[in-house]
């Protein structure tokens, strides 16, 4: 009997270790139970991660009032979705915020792009006949006056030369849009602003197709900017300018790689929503003498017509009134998405021909 008493207390001692391990209360029955000591016991070497008093009160609390998870700041070469989603830096609302921008754009800085200054890459002027809006003239001593970064000086240049143009620029794996250009993509892309005082906003390439489709049948000029150049290519360019007692180079080479408007989309992925035709036309004119009748002057109309995604074609020249009856039986026939007309400088159309151009590719729109 004595030795079975003994085996009872040897066992209910174990069990009394045992659930003191678990953290359960050894209160006999029918007492209120106390707080167990501890609710686990860290393994060997384990560093102990309960928060001090003073961490506790610095920890930020959710609605329920308990601690939550802060994320962690991201590196500075993570991939910029990721990082945008954990700083919102797309929080800055759609084409509603454009009017953030307004004070900015009518700064003495941007003093070339105001009407009453603007001028060509050749310096003319909007009044001047010859004036040609696909360029713009930037001071060369804005660049300097103004401290603007080679990357961002890169960007004007191209824009200089292609002013009537929206302009996908390449950085890494995404598209930006600056300036004016922003506004663009926000209004017709679904975009919405970065952070900065300046217009910026931008796209990943795998959305390429879409949004340069988009741009160009919404009746824009979409001139795409590709990088030319890896990090280290450029690292060697510099390498060999520096043998040569030239500055580095900070801006890897970009190119013009694309010109995109609504009657040369030509990629599969583009125009796979759209089988039927897209005719560019182009059209040039002389007002001659009277007719052969007698009657009234003359308009010979030289015309082409060309699908980009087939290679149809069709070349021909009119002998028209100047009412321009043939050339409009000929334009609604073939329903053009674009038409291309001599600049001033190397040809002549007239007012009657440009108007009716014009509503033309308005009824068509």
């Amino acid at each position: 009997d004595e030795e079975e008493e003994e085996e009872e207390k040897v066992s209910a001692k174990k069990a009394s270790t045992t659930k003191r391990k678990s953290g359960v209360s050894l209160a006999p029955a029918g007492t209120k139970p106390k707080a167990a000591a501890f609710s686990s016991i860290p393994a060997a070497g384990a560093k102990d991660l309960t928060p001090t008093k003073k961490q506790a009160k610095k920890a930020p609390v959710a609605s329920s009032g308990s601690p939550h998870h802060v994320p962690p700041k991201p590196p500075a070469n993570a991939d910029r979705e990721l990082k945008e989603k954990l700083e919102g830096s797309h929080d800055l609302g759609g084409a509603g915020a454009r009017d953030g921008f307004a004070s900015r754009e009518k700064d003495q800085k941007f003093k070339f792009l105001h009407p009453d200054y603007i001028k060509d890459g050749q310096g003319r002027k909007k009044g001047d006949p010859l004036y040609d809006p696909s360029t713009l003239h930037i001071p060369q001593r804005w660049f300097k006056d103004y401290k603007i970064s080679p990357g961002q000086r890169q960007w004007w240049e191209f824009k200089s030369e292609n002013f009537d143009a929206v302009l996908l620029f390449k950085m890494g794996k995404f598209y930006e849009m600056y300036e004016m250009d922003a506004h663009i993509g926000v209004e017709h892309l679904g975009l919405t602003y970065m952070k900065g005082e300046q217009p910026h906003c931008g796209f990943p390439e795998r959305a390429y197709a879409n949004n340069a489709e988009k741009l160009a049948r919404r009746g824009h000029k979409v001139v795409v900017i590709e990088q030319t150049e890896t990090p280290e290519q450029l690292a060697e360019r510099n390498r060999k300018r520096k043998q040569q007692g030239q500055k580095n180079c900070t801006v890897v080479n970009r190119e013009k790689v694309a010109v995109l408007s609504p009657g040369t989309l030509f990629d599969a992925e583009m125009v796979r929503n759209s089988p039927q035709q897209a005719m560019v036309v182009t059209v040039c004119e002389r007002v001659g003498g009277a007719s052969d009748d007698g009657g009234d002057k003359v308009v010979e109309v030289g015309v082409s017509a060309v699908d980009v995604t087939t290679g149809r074609m069709l070349v021909g020249q009119l002998e028209d009134n100047l009412m321009r009856s043939k050339l409009n039986t000929f334009l609604k026939a073939v329903r053009p998405v674009e038409v291309v007309t001599p600049p001033p400088a190397t040809g002549f159309m007239s007012k009657e021909t440009k108007g009716m151009l014009k509503k033309l590719l308005q009824d068509s729109a």
